[in-house]
């Protein structure tokens, strides 16, 4: 199964939890619509549940009866023409075929996603990231419910969009089973018509802050969040489209996408200031290494109030080797980036090494030269690791 569709059923599944726990749709929902979504929503769960036991399957969209198996006869018109049995305007229908009832039902479900596949474009890993947020309590009520939390976990193993189902199987008696897919336009369209109003929703109230808060890590947090589940949005109306209802309805129009995010993720960035002190430095080396990969990575650096401050402390130790002319010593760079409104240390890093040369000033003038190295070289991609998975982490 491709990244793309597994990840667009893990944020599918995870955005309909959060209507399930009370963050979702709104007490105006109420009536067919709404009693639709939570049909299709439940009988999905109840498939997923079936599939990864590797149980029979019930009906993922209707909640109707396993399909019976026929075996036999004449081919079924479906097996090589699902559209002439399953409505084009009704249904999306693939076919797939196996040795054995299993494998048939999955060829049948990937064959089915696959048809989704060119028009769900968003970042694939963006999705990834919304669901490890979810799961790690970045998104406290919407994971509320530990069995929905589990069922995410466990969701990346199936191989179908949500609102599937497998309506027919026949064995052809010669050792190969067939299997038809299919997913009902109006129901699954029901289905993502709620799913984008509830991201929706969700994006507003993570953007939704004053200025004092937007320009924070917390707050650059909370729009790189608004970014990915922007990029599941767009997937989502790509499924709308192939589905044939992609603009009509409650879907609100003008939907920001995850690029749109992106841009003011940067303009956050620049206004977030972080101080620098470094204890035992020589000539402002290790404070010019550290400001450099700052600058870089879109922080304004060096102002000597900034809310956030990064703690250096630099020490260097003879180091004895008998029977070497050479000195040596051993350096060691701590470093700590703080919040200083709460005191928190938000990332700790630290190299150390060992460099000589005929005399201790010499080896220690050695030792700073590779400590500038190995800072512009590995706290670039430290800080932006750490960046990336603000918006996975619980708070």
């Amino acid at each position: 199964m491709s990244a793309v569709v597994r990840t667009a059923l893990i944020v599918c599944l995870i955005f309909m939890g959060c209507q399930s726990t009370g963050s979702g749709l709104s007490s105006g929902k109420a009536g067919k619509a709404g009693d639709n979504v939570a049909e299709v929503i439940a009988s999905a769960t109840a498939a997923m549940d079936s599939v990864l036991s590797g149980s029979s399957r019930t009906s993922a969209a209707s909640g109707g009866p396993v399909p019976t198996i026929s075996s036999g006869g004449v081919q079924p018109r479906w097996v090589s023409s699902p559209e002439s049995v399953y409505d084009r305007k009704t249904y999306i229908a693939a076919v797939g075929y196996g040795d054995n009832r299993d494998t048939a039902e999955r060829r049948a479900l990937a064959a089915l996603t696959a048809i989704f596949g060119q028009s769900i474009q968003s970042e694939a890993q963006s999705t990834v990231v919304y669901s490890e947020a979810l799961i790690n309590g970045a998104m406290k009520h919407a994971s509320g419910n530990n069995d929905f939390v589990n069922l995410i976990k466990t969701s990346v193993e199936m191989d179908s969009l949500v609102g599937a189902e497998i309506k027919d199987l026949w064995f052809d008696g010669k050792g190969t089973y067939y299997a038809a897919a299919v997913m009902e336009r109006a129901k699954t369209t029901v289905l993502y018509k709620e799913l984008v109003n509830t991201n929706v929703r969700l994006v507003n109230d993570l953007t939704a802050i004053p200025d004092g808060e937007k320009y924070t890590l917390d707050g650059l947090r909370r729009f790189q969040l608004a970014a990915v589940v922007a990029d599941a949005n767009t997937a989502f109306l790509n499924v709308l489209r192939v589905l044939g209802d992609g603009s009509a309805g409650n879907v609100p129009g003008n939907i920001k996408t995850g690029s749109d995010y992106r841009l003011e993720i940067a303009a956050i960035t620049k206004n977030i200031p972080i101080g620098i002190v470094v204890e035992n430095d020589q000539r402002d080396r290790i404070r010019g290494a550290f400001a450099e990969v700052l600058t870089k990575a879109g922080f304004r650096s060096g102002e000597a109030n900034a809310p956030y401050l990064l703690k250096v402390l630099v020490s260097m130790t003879p180091v004895d080797l008998p029977n070497n002319p050479n000195r040596f010593v051993r350096y060691v760079v701590d470093a700590n980036l703080e919040d200083r409104r709460t005191g928190d240390r938000l990332l700790p890093y630290m190299i150390d090494g060992r460099e000589g040369h005929l005399s201790i000033p010499e080896a220690e003038n050695r030792a700073f030269r590779a400590a500038e190295t190995k800072i512009r070289e590995t706290y670039g991609p430290v800080l932006d690791a750490y960046i990336s998975q603000l918006s996975t982490s619980g708070r």
